[in-house]
């Protein structure tokens, strides 16, 4: 989702640690939740796929979701296609 700023113009999300830190504490709130009875599937698309896929190895470690669905996460940078971004995906 984006922010739009009061001239309607289109604001850049938060830094990647803000991001992270943001999707993981949801992650957390919604593993405490008693009333969730499914298992916590994560995802998104670009951007909030890239989190997804960059907070899953801890949450999958600590039990808090069992894998996470990809929708659209660029594997590869469009500048650099040969540098894939998969380094954290090693536990997934």
């Amino acid at each position: 989702m984006t922010r739009q700023a009061k001239t309607g113009r289109q604001m850049r999300p938060d830094k990647l640690p803000v991001l992270i830190e943001t999707y993981r504490s949801i992650v957390e709130a919604m593993h405490r939740c008693d009333q969730h009875p499914l298992p916590l599937l994560i995802g998104g698309q670009s951007i909030a796929d890239r989190i997804a896929t960059l907070v899953s190895d801890k949450s999958y470690i600590d039990g808090l979701i069992p894998g996470v669905v990809d929708f659209g996460h660029p594997f590869h940078s469009l500048i650099k296609p040969d540098c894939l971004r998969t380094e954290h995906l090693r536990f997934c």
